[in-house]
């Protein structure tokens, strides 16, 4: 078995291995914005979180304030962490 060694004489054994831990993401806040009503707007949250672990994916999800889900008219793309309001709709500020 490789990385483990053994001696019968004295009955030891030993093996070693290697821990990975993965580390959360950064979260760097995001400044309030806001827009003109009924205006389309396209907002990349991805570059507020980073991941110092190599290889990790980020994906993206977001709700309102007390876990209820996004209005309709506000998405997320999982992958990208682009925050998309559909131009035309109009709605109340978002918290």
């Amino acid at each position: 078995m490789p990385g483990c060694t053994a001696d019968n004489a004295s009955a030891t054994a030993s093996i070693s291995f290697q821990l990975d831990v993965n580390d959360p993401p950064v979260v760097t806040p995001i400044a309030d914005l806001s827009s003109l009503e009924g205006a389309s707007i396209s907002i990349d949250i991805s570059t507020a979180f980073t991941d110092i672990d190599p290889g990790d994916l980020l994906s993206f999800s977001a709700t309102l304030a007390g876990t209820s889900a996004l209005p309709g008219w506000l998405v997320i793309d999982a992958t990208s962490g682009l925050l998309h309001r559909t131009a035309g709709q109009t709605a109340k500020a978002v918290q």
